[in-house]
């Protein structure tokens, strides 16, 4: 049975001993009207991303008695599919229903037991090569996984989704991630879609093709609820630093916005390894997300780009679960494309630091240290010629660009400061104990640590005559 509502002429570290504060959090993408809502865990669409739509109708719920004696009734929850499919237009280089696009395959909507929310899992993702926005793209899919070569500079960084896959009719299917709960549903079956599961995803491709899409639905209440999808190359990247002012050889924790990067909505991956140049798939580590780190002092030390590890992506603040159906039985966040990433006060110049690693070759996975993922770090001898040429000093302008796969980029800036040690004036006595302070900025790294440091003393004395 079909069910369609008419749409009317609606539109179609810190450092890493500190706290974590302030930094910003990518916001998700909705609408709400008369208790009813549509959501995107981000509002770009790139190529090989997974964007999760979530729509939550309690009226649609009830209506068609999705839930029956506490258990998923498939036949309520085929009818509320089926609704959602006839009633969710897209709109873009054309306007067409999800049921248009899905054909009526009503196994694309999921259902979160406990929830009056509903899945839909989208993906704007053409194969094969092809130019966007300057960029020379090689897009391959297949059952291994979605893999984006990007053929458009010398050492290029290219990523790969492992979750999204292409079957051999042609079809996207998104791999459900292990440790999700048993309360996801859709009507193939009464049972619950179990942990690791292929689900289905809509491919956008033919309406949004290079530029922004609007979603629409028309709650059974009455309304419209809309969201727009932006293409990615209109995003705003941005990198926030943790820290103003930093000591040589140091680091610390930034934050880096980018939603079209994000191309997982349910895994907070940590500890990406990223690749540079021939791409190589172990689908026991998550090579996804790339990004490059340029660490440069403008107008004296240039940077050049270091592939890195990425620390951590961050999940939507809680505030925001009840419009992705987020409950503690489905045991997942959801992630919207903001990352931690480790910066560093040192050049990315091989002429004057150590860089963590090299261009021209793969990046393993080597362990989950903050030294796995830095950009750039001085050795002893390294770090005496930037002092002793004065290339950092007192007052040192230091600019941080972080690029991602698809060269969409963002830059920071912090100071570099290295200050002289002075010993206060102290009063001792050659019969009593004393101490002697020394005041020292902390000009070799930001670790807390004990140092014991030799001092002589001088005793000066004094005669006087009686």
């Amino acid at each position: 049975m079909s069910y369609q509502k008419s749409l009317g002429i609606a539109v179609l570290a810190v450092f890493l001993a500190s706290v974590l504060v302030g930094l910003p959090i990518g916001a998700q993408v909705s609408s709400t009207s008369n208790g009813t809502s549509i959501a995107a865990n981000v509002g770009y669409l790139s190529p090989g991303q997974v964007v999760l739509i979530a729509i939550t109708d309690p009226g649609l719920v009830s209506t068609f008695k999705v839930v029956s004696n506490g258990a998923v009734n498939t036949t309520g929850l085929t009818n509320a599919a089926e609704y959602i499919l006839n009633n969710t237009v897209i709109q873009g280089s054309k306007s067409e229903t999800l049921y248009s696009l899905v054909h009526g395959n009503s196994y694309y909507v999921l259902f979160i037991k406990g929830t009056n929310t509903f899945w839909i899992f989208l993906t704007n993702t053409t194969k094969g090569k092809q130019g966007i926005d300057g960029l020379y793209l090689n897009i391959v899919s297949n059952s291994t996984g979605t893999f984006l070569y990007n053929n458009t500079i010398k050492h290029q960084y290219d990523y790969g989704n492992q979750y999204l896959y292409n079957s051999s009719s042609g079809l996207y299917y998104y791999k459900l991630p292990n440790t999700i709960g048993p309360v996801l549903y859709n009507d193939r079956s009464s049972s619950n879609i179990l942990a690791g599961s292929n689900v289905g995803v809509v491919n956008v491709a033919s309406i949004a093709k290079k530029q922004s899409i609007n979603i629409l639905y028309s709650p059974i209440e009455g309304g419209t609820d809309e969201i727009t999808l932006s293409y990615f190359t209109s995003e705003s990247v941005s990198l926030t630093s943790s820290q103003s002012t930093v000591p040589l050889n140091s680091t610390w924790v930034g934050t880096v916005k980018d939603p079209g990067a994000l191309i997982d909505p349910l895994r907070g991956n940590t500890y990406f390894s990223v690749n540079q140049g021939t791409f190589e798939y172990f689908p026991h580590n998550s090579f996804l997300d790339s990004f490059a780190e340029n660490i440069s002092y403008p107008g004296v030390i240039p940077g050049t780009n270091v592939a890195v590890n990425v620390s951590a992506s961050m999940a939507l603040p809680s505030s925001d679960n009840s419009l992705f159906g987020i409950i503690p039985a489905l045991n997942e966040n959801v992630y919207n494309g903001s990352f931690q990433i480790y910066l560093s006060s040192v050049p990315t110049n091989s002429t004057y630091a150590t860089l963590s690693k090299k261009e021209t070759r793969f990046v393993n996975y080597t362990g989950l240290g903050y030294q796995d993922r830095l950009p750039s770090y001085v050795s002893a001898q390294q770090y005496d010629n930037l002092i002793e040429n004065h290339l950092f000093g007192q007052f040192t302008p230091i600019s941080i660009t972080v690029t991602d796969a698809l060269q969409e980029s963002a830059s920071a800036s912090v100071t570099g400061a290295i200050m002289p040690s002075k010993i206060a004036v102290s009063s001792v006595s050659t019969k009593t104990s004393g101490a002697v302070t020394l005041n020292a900025f902390d000009n070799i790294s930001n670790f807390s640590a004990s140092i014991t440091r030799q001092v002589i003393v001088s005793v000066v004395y004094t005669i006087t005559d009686r």
